[in-house]
């Protein structure tokens, strides 16, 4: 499952000075018992890494697969209706005039181009609904770094990707992710959660 490019807003915002981070309640462990007494004034992230394993991200990749299989068997099951129908009508041919017959041949093709559009709408519809649970993440995740940034005492994240090398002291990215973890889960629980089948409206 293809991770799209943060956007120039995304990275701006992990390139500025740390802002106040949002508090997080019971979720919030402190400095003391979870972070390394090391206090670098710049931190790194891995953003990919952050998103394929946490809970969410597993959670997105799962559905999505599930949301694929669903998809391809209901276009198996149209596709076999439509070869049957098929088989009938030439069975028809010679009972039917060659105006009947062609507005029965009209008719089917018809329908089968609304179906294959329809297939084509959910597949599309499908990775819409991926990227949106990408935003949602993004959303949630980006308070929960600032956080874990200034526990850390750094005034500057650095998107990883965006640098040539680093020591691995300052990748906060696992520090992150427990914190994510425990404050997002995989996403089920949030207002915003959509289950992928019916987003894409696969079991009609």
């Amino acid at each position: 499952m293809p991770i799209r490019k943060f956007s120039l807003k995304f990275l701006i915002l992990f390139s500025l000075v740390l802002l106040s981070a949002t508090s997080f309640g019971q979720s919030q462990v402190s400095s003391e018992q979870f972070y390394p007494s090391v206090r670098p004034e710049v931190t790194v992230v891995d953003y990919r890494t952050l998103y394929l394993r946490s809970q969410f991200g597993i959670r997105v990749a799962n559905g999505y697969q599930e949301a694929q299989l669903s998809l391809r068997a209901e276009g198996t099951y149209y596709s076999e209706l439509f070869e049957d129908e098929e088989r009938e009508l030439a069975e028809k041919k010679g009972n039917l005039t060659s105006s009947e017959f062609e507005l029965l041949v009209e008719d089917f093709d018809t329908r089968v181009e609304f179906r294959r559009m329809v297939q084509d709408r959910k597949g599309v519809t499908l990775s819409e609904w991926e990227n949106r649970q990408q935003e949602i993440f993004q959303a949630y995740v980006t308070p929960i770094i600032i956080q874990v940034a200034q526990l850390f005492g750094s005034k500057l994240v650095i998107p990883i990707d965006l640098i040539i090398w680093t020591d691995e002291s300052l990748d906060i990215t696992p520090y992150v992710l427990v914190q994510v973890n425990a404050t997002i889960g995989d996403g089920t629980g949030l207002t915003e959660y959509i289950n992928p089948l019916e987003f894409v409206g696969i079991a009609e």
